[in-house]
């Protein structure tokens, strides 16, 4: 065997010799070939390390009978078997058969049930771990400032459990042959219906295929007909009929969730699709590229792109569903390769790696009909997701392989579960791109360059609707409800210079000229700061009293608001487009005022009152000539910071509209 091995890498075993024993004296001076392999799975002796340098440099696929060849060069006792030690040793360097994360249990899912027990021990290890993936990717730690392979969240105290395979477990020539059959059919498969789809909506010419199926769309009143297809930066909708195409990029789905269509008899799959804002900041675009009138414009990518756009902007999900009766197992299975490339892209922004960490981009001449594609100036996917796609296509080899429907090879679904093999690529896109060999101040550069080239993405982000006449009358009725406490203070402002109330009136007089006397015009602003804290305090008393608790207080709010505590206008009429767009936004951010001033989220309403009593002692405290040269720095610098902080995301989480999140929060607790 190895002198086969010696002729496939065109040297003489005397010269492999001579690398061998240079090998060994560098693994103890600075590492040598395999040192980044652990220590059970580098070379044994001089065999070995002929045939793992040949698996090194040569593509497996590519050698004249693939198969028997690798499955040969696994069998080191020539019984016809492969036994675990060997295949982890050598069938991680069989790309794409395995790699050092997976190739333990590649084997654990091929040992055949017929020898040695197997029966039982692979009966034992589907009842410890579960094969269907959560459709939540849990276990990422949520601060992005620290980027290091120790993020994976150690929360979960239930370490992964794998039943000991006995040594006398092994792989037969059968199973081996099924599995890298079908491996190397869809590994490198050339799909007609995904080419054209690729042409038709402008997608990259070399974006590989994951998995495509026949779909049906429900995301509006009347259902679209189509096919459903996953890369590893897209999950993409092409209609059989119509122009309901869709092309959603994998980094900005918030949820893949399951869902139900009772009347029409449907398992479906229901897709969110985050804010743009949100997708701005891990790099990531829904927004078409602007065209220009000397390149021609792709027209269904285009429409394809603002499809997800209007989603994104409407909080509206995706539903599809497959063509199975009285059956999930297509849809579960769906769910599953979804969970796992989202939570691979979401591990990618997690780290931080922004523009690094991806692979390389490809060569390929783009036609002249997508010159102009949205798509054209996508990153090319990262390394997790080309990590996770393999995997995909290994778990749909081993089912054709053993004939059951395993996920375990879906790791990045399950971060906390297999935390060694996540490590293991995250350290391995570290040591790639020469994360840890930086300096600290190249570090710094190029986090500065990349909380620009974020900034710069957010100012360009647009999330106007169409025109709605419906939605603008929506828009301004909520404008006007959530205006009418400034409205009425406006009003009694008012009252007090017109001496409506003659000693409401004197009384304020005599307040202003007690502080302009005693020059302490510099505690207005804080004396405004505690009379907003103090309003925000009289709304609570109102609802429960002095002593009513915080689960009281949310339910006298919801109480107040169904009772119809806040008048709505109801009908507005003449508006501009632009109006809406503007009430919209507006209406986004007051109601979060709302929210927290009728502590309808008491803690969150306890965390903004203590912050405005920090800012009324502070500005009492400090003097207003160093507020102001701080809020210079805080504005002047903002554009080279990470503009996502801590407040940013409490503000986020705070619903903007109440009536809406009790309606959902009443359907969770059911």
């Amino acid at each position: 065997m190895i002198g086969v091995c010696a002729k496939i890498q065109g040297k003489s075993l005397e010269v492999l010799k001579e690398e061998f024993d240079e090998d060994i004296s560098l693994n103890s001076v600075r590492g040598g070939m395999f040192s980044v392999l652990p220590e059970d799975r580098r070379p044994r002796d001089f065999p070995d390390f002929v045939i793992m340098t040949t698996l090194q440099a040569r593509d497996s696929f590519n050698v004249q009978n693939a198969r028997s060849w690798m499955f040969n060069v696994m069998d080191r006792t020539g019984e016809g078997t492969v036994l675990r030690e060997e295949f982890v040793r050598y069938a991680s360097l069989m790309q794409p058969v395995a790699d050092p994360a997976v190739a333990d249990l590649v084997f654990r899912e091929l040992v055949n049930p017929k020898f040695s027990g197997g029966a039982s021990v692979v009966k034992a290890a589907e009842a410890v771990v579960e094969d269907l993936p959560s459709t939540k990717s849990a276990g990422f730690d949520e601060d992005p400032s620290r980027k290091s392979s120790e993020t994976i969240s150690h929360a979960s105290e239930n370490k992964p459990i794998f039943v000991e395979v006995p040594s006398s477990m092994s792989i037969i020539y059968e199973t081996w042959k099924n599995f890298v059959d079908k491996l190397k059919k869809i590994y490198n498969r050339v799909d007609a219906e995904w080419e054209t789809a690729k042409e038709l909506l402008g997608l990259d010419p070399v974006e590989p295929l994951i998995k495509g199926h026949g779909a049906i769309d429900h995301s509006d009143t009347i259902p679209v007909p189509g096919r459903l297809f996953l890369s590893e930066r897209y999950l993409v909708f092409l209609a059989s009929m119509g122009s309901k195409h869709y092309v959603i990029r994998l980094g900005v789905i918030s949820g893949v969730e399951r869902y139900s269509l009772p009347v029409m008899l449907r398992d479906c799959v229901k897709i969110s699709i985050e804010p743009e804002t949100r997708s701005a900041l891990k790099g990531e675009k829904i927004s078409s590229v602007p065209t220009t009138s000397s390149v021609p414009t792709n027209s269904l990518g285009h429409t394809a792109a603002n499809a997800v756009r209007l989603c994104s902007i409407s909080g509206a999900p995706l539903i599809f569903s497959f063509h199975e009766f009285r059956s999930s197992l297509k849809r579960d299975m769906w769910i599953a390769y979804l969970d796992e490339m989202v939570a691979a892209h979401r591990l990618h922004a997690k780290f931080g790696f922004g523009s690094k960490g991806r692979a390389p981009s490809g060569t390929c001449e783009w036609p002249a009909t997508a010159q102009n594609s949205p798509f054209r100036q996508d990153p090319s996917p990262p390394l997790f997701a080309v990590g996770a796609a393999v995997n995909i296509l290994r778990t749909r080899s081993l089912k054709t392989a053993t004939g059951r429907r395993s996920f375990k090879l879906l790791l990045f679904s399950h971060p906390d579960t297999n935390r060694d093999a996540v490590k293991w690529y995250v350290d391995s896109i570290q040591a790639f791109d020469g994360h840890e060999r930086r300096s600290w101040v190249t570090r710094a550069i190029d986090s500065i360059a990349e909380n620009m080239e974020i900034n710069s993405r957010i100012y360009d982000v647009n999330e106007e609707e169409p025109f709605d006449v419906a939605k603008l009358g929506e828009g301004i009725a909520r404008f006007y409800d959530l205006c009418r406490p400034m409205i009425w203070i406006y009003y009694e402002y008012e009252r007090l210079m017109q001496w409506r109330n003659p000693p409401a009136t004197i009384l304020a007089a005599i307040v202003c000229f007690f502080i302009a006397k005693n020059n302490m015009t510099h505690l207005i602003p804080s004396f405004f700061m505690l009379a907003y804290a103090g309003v925000i305090l009289a709304v609570r008393v109102r609802l429960v009293g002095f002593k009513g608790t915080d689960a009281a207080a949310a339910a006298a709010s919801a109480d107040a608001r169904s009772q119809g505590m806040f008048e709505l206008m109801t009908q507005v009429h003449d508006a501009l487009h632009s109006a809406q767009n503007t009430f919209v936004r507006l209406n986004k951010q007051f109601g979060k005022l709302e929210t927290l001033h009728l502590w309808g989220i008491p803690w969150m309403s306890w965390a903004y009152l203590i912050f405005v009593l920090s800012i009324a002692l502070t500005m009492a405290i400090i003097p207003l000539r160093l507020l102001f040269i701080v809020f210079c720095l805080d504005a002047f610098t903002r554009h080279f910071r990470y503009p996502d902080g801590a407040a940013n995301r409490f503000w986020e989480n705070i619903p903007s509209n109440m009536a809406k999140f009790d309606v959902f929060a009443a359907k969770k607790n059911v």
